[in-house]
């Protein structure tokens, strides 16, 4: 039987991942501040898999990608 902690794994990955997906179709069709927000929830939420999983490798990347999209946020906010 599917344990519910795995369920909510599964549920947050693929919610995180489809986010990362709009915000990609978001900046093709110059929606920059919608499609930072987008990335970044995404990317939250597969840090957060990441934590379930004791994952630290996966950690350490969507930290350093948030860091990018971070430097990309404070250069539209201060447009």
């Amino acid at each position: 039987m599917i344990d519910e902690k795995y369920t909510k794994k599964i549920v947050i990955r693929w919610t995180s991942s489809f986010l990362l997906v709009c915000s990609l179709i978001l900046a093709g069709n110059n929606m920059s501040a919608l499609s930072l927000i987008a990335y970044t929830v995404g990317l939250f939420g597969w840090f957060v898999a990441a934590m379930m999983d004791d994952d630290r490798a996966l950690m350490v990347f969507t930290t350093a990608f948030f860091v990018s999209v971070a430097n990309d946020m404070i250069k539209v906010i201060l447009q």
